[in-house]
């Protein structure tokens, strides 16, 4: 059992689904944190099940993915301020820490005590994205150093999405 999946892999009761399709359709492509809310609050279990394979196509890279990654971004930070029964998993407000900590990042680097720990946080990252850039990069045959730059500017917009969202007083969709 979870608290929430994305809609683009989201089975949903008819009935259920079109109960709250009005209050969710505003909110693309944020309505599957409203979705799973809803079905939460009537009482509906979300089970994930990893041997269920969805195929849908990805977006472009860079702008199309960039563009849907930063509405993801914005509408996770605005139901997560909203709603307090919103899921408020550490991996949702990671990406926003990484934001600000790009605005530490000089200031750390200035202070001598500081510099060790911030050159490890840099080489942490950088060696996750890079392991992950070249095994993502093997199995799709894609540059992996494309795909370490696409790594690092989807967790920059999503985080700064979701700051931007959670700043809001309302969000609707935006296209």
């Amino acid at each position: 059992d979870v608290d929430a999946l994305p809609s683009c892999n989201l089975l949903v009761r008819r009935d259920a689904f079109l109960r709250d399709a009005e209050a969710t359709a505003r909110y693309w492509p944020g309505e599957d944190i409203l979705t799973c809310l809803f079905a939460t609050r009537d009482g509906a279990r979300i089970v994930y099940d990893p041997a269920v394979l969805v195929y849908h196509h990805r977006r472009a890279v860079f702008g199309p993915h960039l563009r849907q990654v930063w509405s993801y971004g914005r509408f996770r930070g605005f139901f997560l301020r909203r709603f307090a029964r919103a899921p408020r998993h550490a991996a949702y407000l990671a990406p926003a820490v990484f934001v600000i900590a790009h605005a530490a990042v000089p200031l750390l680097l200035s202070q001598r005590r500081s510099r060790v720990p911030a050159l490890l946080g840099i080489g942490a990252y950088a060696t996750l994205a890079a392991s992950s850039a070249l095994r993502e990069g093997r199995a799709a045959r894609a540059n992996p150093l494309l795909v370490a730059l696409g790594i690092y500017l989807t967790h920059l917009v999503y985080g700064a999405g979701f700051i931007a969202g959670a700043l809001r007083e309302e969000i609707a969709y935006d296209p």
